[in-house]
């Protein structure tokens, strides 16, 4: 799961993944990546998309809630 930590200044600093975020959750034997939807940066996402669905692994964006 990538997302902002709570002191992370959003405005210049995202969490971000790519293509080779996708094959080291693979090789980790993770099933996928969960996302922070609209606070994310995902580089090359045609091919993110690409690696992921080749590697069996799911991608999602999801809304963090407040614990």
């Amino acid at each position: 799961m990538k997302l902002a930590k709570p002191t992370q200044e959003r405005r210049v600093d995202r969490p971000a993944i790519g293509e080779s975020t996708v094959r080291e959750a693979a090789n980790a034997g993770l099933a996928g990546i969960a996302v922070e939807a609209e606070g994310a940066i995902i580089i090359d996402l045609p091919l993110v998309v690409a690696v992921a669905d080749e590697l069996g692994l799911f991608v999602v964006g999801i809304v963090p809630t407040e614990a």
